[in-house]
């Protein structure tokens, strides 16, 4: 396969409005914009529009919400009736063959008596199935785990999962929406909220939201974006969403939107791992998503570059990719 056209992107002249920091790294090609925290310079958000028009470089921006902590605090105050959906995960070991025989279906050659392959990993498989729960519930859930991790003596950096503690019990009962009664382990279950549409939140409202941001015309169907353009009663679900969990929940690897939106992730705490590629034709995305996927090393075709046009969290999946390792990045670096 051809290599990718070289980029022929130049750093420009960025504004210097003292509101605004901007950098631009090269081997990544990721430009970053930190914003202060004051009322931004038209300069400043007009040449973060043009970045992010670019089809050669990823845009990152920071300090575009004016008050986290006020955000964290209405996701705290809610009433007794309001409903989410969140999806269970447990915890499981596995060692690096176990990893590797799920990634590319077979123990690679490379492996040697001076390898260390029992080292124990930690890994959350995701449950089939929703569980439909009070808000109030989950955010129990929530100061609970969090009591959990404070009162645990083995437990750092916010795991709870240590040899010690996965040893004992630290239960969490709740009664779902319906009615019915679970209990989980709080160090070898954990929930996650998907999904939660801002425009009927409960957590917290759309039209808040869009105060507390700087630049709130880049929201879907903002001043920003293409979707303004369309009538109100035609405009398509396309968020924004939210979701909220404790670390080690995740969402199955796929594309946002098939990968035809140009989406936006906001992270308020912790942190989200995402890939981002370069814009680029039918053919080299698929040959990307062939290596991200692992099947360009499995034994068996039960994976493949298709896999990662699925639903997230959907469990009619057979076989889901795991997120793609260092080997996987490092060659699509090498596409670039």
């Amino acid at each position: 396969m051809e290599p990718l056209p070289k980029s022929q992107f130049n750093v420009p002249n960025f504004p210097n409005t003292d509101k605004c920091d901007w950098s631009f790294d090269e081997t990544t090609r990721v430009v970053l914009a930190s914003f202060k925290p004051e009322v931004p310079d038209p300069k400043d958000v007009d040449c973060l529009l043009r970045m992010m028009e670019r089809t050669d470089i990823a845009m990152v921006s920071e300090g575009l919400l004016i008050k986290p902590e006020e955000f964290r605090g209405k996701l705290s105050t809610v009433g007794t009736v309001d409903e989410v959906k969140v999806k269970l995960f447990k915890l499981a070991e596995k060692t690096q063959v176990q990893f590797d025989q799920i990634r590319s279906g077979s123990v690679p050659d490379s492996y040697n008596d001076n390898k260390n392959e029992s080292t124990v990993f930690e890994h959350w498989e995701e449950q089939d199935g929703m569980i439909s729960m009070l808000l109030s519930e989950f955010l129990r859930y929530i100061r609970a785990w969090a009591e959990t991790v404070n009162t645990d003596p083995n437990s750092s950096s916010g795991s709870t999962t240590t040899t010690h503690s996965r040893n004992s019990d630290a239960l969490f009962t709740f009664t779902n929406f319906n009615g019915k009664d679970y209990t989980l382990n709080l160090r070898t279950e954990l929930l996650y909220v998907i999904d939660d549409p801002m425009a009927d939140s409960m957590m917290i409202k759309l039209g808040e939201f869009r105060k507390m941001l700087r630049i709130d015309g880049i929201l879907p169907a903002g001043d920003y974006c293409m979707m303004h353009h369309v009538p109100d009663t035609c405009i398509p679900d396309m968020g924004p969403n939210l979701y909220r969990t404790r670390p080690g929940a995740f969402t199955t690897f796929h594309q946002d939107g098939h990968g035809t939106v140009d989406s936006g992730h906001l992270s308020v705490e912790g942190y989200n791992q995402v890939v981002m590629l370069r814009r680029m034709d039918a053919t080299h995305k698929t040959h990307a998503l062939h290596i991200l996927s692992g099947a360009d090393r499995r034994k068996d075709i039960q994976i493949t570059a298709q896999t990662l046009y699925i639903e997230p969290h959907d469990d009619n999946i057979i076989k889901s990719a795991l997120w793609p390792d260092c080997y996987a990045i490092t060659k699509c670096q090498e596409l670039k």
